[in-house]
């Protein structure tokens, strides 16, 4: 982003990836509406896309379902992510394995339920069944979505980090 020296809230953003460029002029101060910003955070900004990089690893959670969540793992030098997530159906636990490849800025994932198993047993290890595909992406390092369509049902899943570091090795493009 370049700003013209000396003159107030003038400046000019080139975006390259979506072929865009934006100016502002700014002459009018006493404007007291929704700016510019809004329309890059509403606008702008959600059509940018996020590199998928092991940086983006961490626990994550939606706000609106407690008690659930997805830890995440990006596998970058496998191209892969791996993610467990843990949540309820009809009041029970119930705990699904996550995996597949990076496609562009998506990972395109094969969903897994567990059955079987005896706690610390290693003669009675749960096996992994189909239980749907999900498309996992994230809109910030520490904004994530989750589209799954399983069994269960089909839905969306918006996702917010609950740990991990965000860092200049998840840069937009």
């Amino acid at each position: 982003m370049w700003y013209a020296d000396g003159a107030g809230r003038q400046f000019l953003m080139l975006f390259p990836e979506l072929d865009l460029i934006v100016a502002s002029t700014a002459d009018d101060y006493s404007y007291r509406g929704p700016g510019l910003f809004s329309l890059l955070r509403s606008q702008v900004l959600p059509a940018m896309s996020l590199s998928i990089v092991q940086s983006l690893s961490g626990s994550y959670y939606d706000p609106q379902t407690p008690r659930e969540g997805l830890n995440i793992e990006v596998l970058g030098d496998r191209g892969e992510v791996l993610a467990h997530w843990y949540t309820q159906a009809q009041g029970q636990q119930r705990f699904f394995v996550l995996q597949g490849q990076i496609v562009g800025d998506r990972a395109q994932l094969a969903v897994y339920t567990t059955v079987g198993g005896d706690f610390q047993s290693p003669d009675d290890r749960p096996q992994l069944q189909p239980a749907g595909s999900a498309e996992l992406y994230w809109n910030s390092c520490t904004q994530a979505v989750l589209d799954y369509s399983m069994e269960l049902g089909t839905g969306r899943y918006e996702l917010t980090r609950l740990s991990g570091e965000c860092d200049d090795q998840a840069p937009l493009g």
